[in-house]
């Protein structure tokens, strides 16, 4: 048997022997990266391939893609502007509103204001003609207006002297019956009020006189009645109906 083993190594039943070049090792890992490279260059193009295809360029995508992030960007600061345009207008426009309310309310002051000097001129012209002059002390105006806040008023009256007083100093008091409705039902208000101090006056032959007085703010006001009280007695009384 060992006879044969050895014998088979040798004669034409021995085993083939193969000679080739020697390779360096790092030329055969040269070989297989190209080659792998290859692969992978030719696996891309296929799947490139398969989806231009199919309907799909990813050049054309992104190209598209791009022209939408620049219309985008483009319709932002578009809307930006026109935003800053928008709030620039209604800022002028509040501005403007403001300025003609101002304008309308002083507009009104000044109509009220000019009537209520025509009336004051005819009092002192009739005043210095001596042709209307009474024998008592008279209000010959009365004029009651909101003054800003809920339940706010103000009052205006034209005080005169009769020939009685002549040009002696008339001492007395402004005294306010304002009539109206509060849930529902008729109320009579005083001003001043019970214990408030007295609104006094003094005048020899007019006065304008000026004043202030407060209603609860669910008050609804109808009338506002005016007496000039001198020691205790109403010597004149005027009404003002809003």
């Amino acid at each position: 048997m060992k006879w044969r083993r050895i014998k088979g190594r040798f004669g034409i039943s021995a085993p083939k022997l193969a000679i080739r070049p020697h390779v360096p090792w790092y030329w055969r890992a040269v070989v297989w990266t190209i080659v792998l490279a290859l692969a992978v260059a030719l696996g891309l193009w296929v799947y490139d391939a398969g989806r231009s295809l199919a309907g799909f360029d990813w050049r054309e995508s992104e190209q598209v893609l791009t022209e939408l992030k620049a219309e985008i960007t483009r319709l932002q600061e578009e809307n930006d502007q026109l935003r800053k345009s928008v709030n620039a207008s209604a800022s002028t426009m509040q501005i403007e509103q403001t300025a003609q309310q101002h304008l309308t309310e002083q507009m009104r002051h000044l109509v009220a204001e000019n009537g209520q000097l025509k009336e004051e001129l005819a009092v002192f012209e009739s005043l210095a003609s001596g042709g209307a002059k009474t024998a008592t002390a008279t209000i010959s105006r009365l004029a009651v207006e909101q003054d800003g806040a809920t339940g706010q008023y103000r009052y205006h009256v034209l005080l005169t002297s009769g020939s009685v007083q002549g040009d002696r100093e008339l001492v007395g008091n402004v005294q306010l019956a304002i009539s109206g409705q509060q849930g529902g039902k008729a109320v009579m208000l005083t001003y001043p009020a019970a214990g408030e101090k007295e609104n006094k006056v003094s005048f020899r032959r007019f006065l304008r006189h000026t004043g202030a007085f407060k209603v609860p703010a669910d008050f609804s006001l109808k009338e506002v009645g005016a007496s000039l009280v001198v020691g205790g007695s109403a010597m004149a009384t005027t009404k003002f109906v809003p």
